[in-house]
């Protein structure tokens, strides 16, 4: 999309360009095959008012190969931004065509530039600001130096921040100008001028003495938006059009930047002040940065301050008490962490992967500056707490070191070789009451309690909605149910819906047939049924007495339901034939429901308030009782799914966040689980296999 049109051509079998001209009234067609001109034609417009051009093209299989095929989505998603840049009087409408029948349709007639600013920054840091303005001027038109030409720069400008991450989005004469040029350079020199002027007015005395306002400070989390239109002689670089190189424009774009800034803020002081806190934000964080790097170049690993300023982003605060360090599980979560993060009291630190293992390497190799690992060597500098011999409690820079990593076993893993490190290296960080690990919510709900933190707590929301409503009285008790015993329930069953469905599901019958035939072998019969060979269990059906217990309990429910060929089950339930086999692979899938009817039977006595008591299945009260089951509105399966604020709120906020102090005893815990995932050991092998062979993934683990 972004290479000239005679590149185009020349890797094109079929290539055709129509133009429509309304004021001749002509239509022009030239066609190629192989680059190779076939025909041109100029032919009246017989009907209709049309103006524009139609590009029709097949890619070369002999240049391209026979496989290629341009996606049908990069082209959509091309027109779309396209259709951003705003040119006065023109639409842009899509259409998908399969031979004459349109099959998708999209208008993209309304859109406006600084809309694409959503694409690249969905909750900036401060109001966006934009404007576009217009300049003519006259331009000596190259080798005819007596020959001047009107011409003119049309510059839309957005910009923003957002995060630490740097972005910008350029385009001249509907390219994508994907490397910048003449015009980017020009913004950036402008914006840099006026910010770093505006900066440096609002230093105090003290702050003039210590810090200096430069251009990194200013383009740190810049996110950037120019669309720039011209008549005039514009220079490409490359057939890719990936760059300009124009320096006729310069000046102009200059002004316009320079002059447009100052009208916005001139009679917007507070918009100024939060951009210019941003600059100021970012020069303190470097200046910080800075004193970290002169830890590391101690060290002469060279290669590692690169790796710092990627990964590291600092407390600008000077004081050293209520300092936050967060330990972040890769780069996806450093970004919403970097932005909903409070700068001046809390830190980022990203670990990509699953940091070294403390126990498998002295720590002398560790933490050796030309060999050692450079995640725990950056991470020692960044506390100034030194280590070994050299260890200072007291100069540790950070208040609270708090682990915040996914809930899965990836974030496990990372999260018990950070508590694996301490507990061999720095257990005085632990012993201070310094190391925490965050507790980030699991799901979003609909109602009162936006966030719930664990499956446990979720399940505690439906409990306690249930038993505000409902009282149980299993039939096959004979004391009263208490309230602790329904608390109890609830738990057991928190499964047994899935199980069922999923059960039902697989064999394409009714859910509560299967309610029915799990609770027949469990109630009542050998309570290890479910070990049968396949042979005592068709014995065990075919004795006439239990065939007709097992008949009676099915057909309680399901009166149609018979039992042929001794082992098959045929017949209708709920309007539906049904049929499934008795056999011992149904019986082990069944497994997971037998210690539930064991303990409770199948059927309950249920009384609501101004209602009569019904007797019903486990299955049809947990069937009732759905509607109290809270609306999950999203499943964080990752921090880095959660945008700044959802991520601030839940787990960066003192008022609101939930964390955990990790003493040496949860230390112990969390290194027996990071043996058993990473241990080398013959005992941390055969534990892992055990727990792969004993594990069972339920539905709710992994959809809800």
């Amino acid at each position: 999309m972004i290479v000239g049109i005679t590149a185009v051509n020349a890797l094109s079998a079929y290539f055709r360009m129509q133009s429509f001209r309304q004021k001749e009234k002509t239509l022009h067609t030239i066609t190629f095959e192989n680059g190779e001109k076939v025909k041109d034609t100029i032919v009246p417009l017989e009907r209709g008012k049309k103006h524009g051009s139609v590009i029709s093209y097949i890619p070369s299989k002999k240049y391209l190969g026979a496989d290629t095929v341009i996606p049908y989505s990069d082209v959509l998603d091309w027109v779309r931004r396209i259709s951003h840049l705003d040119v006065k009087g023109t639409s842009i409408t899509f259409k998908k065509v399969h031979g004459s029948d349109v099959i998708e349709t999209h208008d993209f007639s309304n859109n406006k530039f600084e809309d694409l600013i959503k694409d690249i920054s969905s909750s900036p840091s401060v109001k966006p600001i934009s404007f576009k303005d217009t300049v003519e001027f006259k331009e000596e038109v190259q080798g005819f130096a007596n020959e001047i030409k009107d011409a003119f720069i049309r510059l839309t400008v957005v910009l923003t921040y957002d995060s630490n991450e740097t972005y910008y989005d350029s385009y001249c004469n509907f390219t994508n100008t994907t490397a910048g040029g003449s015009h980017v350079d020009a913004v950036e020199e402008a914006i840099c001028r006026f910010f770093q002027k505006k900066a440096k007015d609002s230093l105090t005395e003290r702050e003039k003495n210590s810090m200096d306002i430069i251009w990194s400070d200013i383009k740190d989390g810049l996110k950037l938006l120019i669309n720039l239109s011209t008549n005039s002689n514009v220079q490409f670089v490359g057939n890719a059009k990936e760059k300009i190189n124009s320096k006729t424009i310069v000046p102009y774009v200059k002004k316009i930047v320079s002059d447009n800034l100052e009208k916005i803020f001139e009679n917007n002081q507070e918009l100024l002040k939060s951009y210019i806190k941003i600059i100021k934000l970012n020069a303190r964080a470097r200046i910080e940065m800075n004193k970290v790097k002169s830890q590391v170049g101690k060290t002469n690993r060279s290669s590692f301050d690169d790796y710092v300023i990627k990964k590291y982003r600092p407390a600008v605060n000077t004081g050293k008490k209520y300092r936050e360090l967060f330990l972040i599980e890769g780069d996806s979560a450093a970004g919403s962490a970097s932005t909903g993060r409070d700068p001046y009291t809390q830190a980022i630190l990203a670990f990509r992967g699953n940091p070294a293992n403390a126990f498998t390497v002295k720590t002398e190799d560790l933490l050796n500056p030309r060999t050692g690992n450079a995640e725990w060597l950056q991470y020692v500098n960044i506390l100034q707490t030194g280590w070994g011999k050299d260890f200072n409690i007291d100069k540790c820079y950070f208040d609270k070191i708090i682990i915040m990593t996914d809930a899965d076993i990836d974030g496990l893993g990372i999260a018990s070789g950070i508590c694996a490190f301490h507990i061999k290296v720095m257990p005085e960080i632990v012993e201070a009451g310094k190391l925490y690990k965050s507790l980030p919510p699991l799901y979003r709900i609909a109602g009162d309690k936006e966030f719930v933190h664990s499956k446990e707590e979720f399940v505690e929301l439906y409990q306690n909605k249930v038993m505000k409503v409902y009282k149980i009285q299993p039939l096959a008790y004979d004391d009263k149910f208490s309230n602790k015993e329904f608390h109890q329930f609830i738990l057991d069953t928190v499964d047994y819906q899935e199980d069922l469905i999923k059960i039902a599901k697989h064999y394409g019958v009714n859910k509560f047939l299967i309610e029915q035939i799990a609770a027949c072998f469990a109630v009542g019969t050998p309570t290890k049924c479910e070990l049968m060979t396949s042979k005592e269990l068709m014995k065990f059906i075919s004795d006439q007495k239990h065939i007709k217990e097992i008949m009676n309990f099915i057909q309680k429910r399901f009166p149609e339901i018979v039992l042929e060929d001794d082992s098959y089950l045929r017949g209708i339930a709920d309007g539906s034939y049904q049929s499934i086999a008795i056999n011992t692979g149904l019986m082990s899938r069944l497994s997971d429901l037998f210690d539930i009817y064991r303990k409770y039977g199948i059927y309950l006595e249920v009384s609501e308030k101004k209602s009569e008591n019904k007797v019903m299945t486990i299955g049809e009260f947990l069937d009732l009782t759905t509607k109290y089951v809270p609306k999950i509105l999203q499943r964080y399966k990752g921090l880095g799914e959660m945008d700044a604020m959802d991520l601030w709120k839940t787990t960066m906020d003192p008022r609101d966040r939930v964390l955990i102090r990790l003493t040496m005893e949860d230390l112990e815990k969390e290194i027996d689980t990071f043996n058993k995932l990473h241990g080398g050991k013959s005992k941390d092998i055969a534990r892992r296999k055990e727990m792969v062979g004993n594990f069972k993934v339920k539905a709710t683990d992994l959809d809800n």
